[in-house]
């Protein structure tokens, strides 16, 4: 964008004004001007529109790793709870008669059975 201003200076009977005091003057008034046009300019400027954000897809957490330690200590305070008999119809449940039994791979699901008694 190109701003133009035609400033036409006339001096008459003022023998105290001096043209380059006048042109100065036009000169920072015509700058302080261009300024404040391009900021008017730049803050009425349409934006474009944000760009969404790609949907991500919701990742499961990955499972931590459940051990066997884990999964006693927590049968042992429900055994301690006088929770005996519940605790043995989790680990029949989960394929076993007994905690080590049950596979590996069963130690979340069963830690978190658990955790609903």
């Amino acid at each position: 964008m190109d701003i133009n201003i035609n400033v036409k200076i006339e001096v008459v009977g003022n023998e105290h004004t001096n043209n380059s005091e006048a042109v100065e003057y036009v000169q920072r008034i015509a700058d302080e001007l261009k300024t404040w046009v391009q900021s008017t300019i730049e803050m009425n400027a349409p934006t474009a529109p944000a760009e969404p954000e790609p949907e991500q897809e919701e990742k499961p957490e990955p499972e931590q790793q459940v051990t066997l330690e884990d999964v006693r200590a927590k049968l042992g305070q429900l055994t301690k709870d006088g929770k005996q008999a519940q605790v043995k119809e989790l680990i029949s449940k989960f394929g076993g008669t007994k905690l080590s039994d049950v596979p590996e791979d069963k130690y979340p699901e069963l830690l978190k059975a658990a955790g609903g008694l």
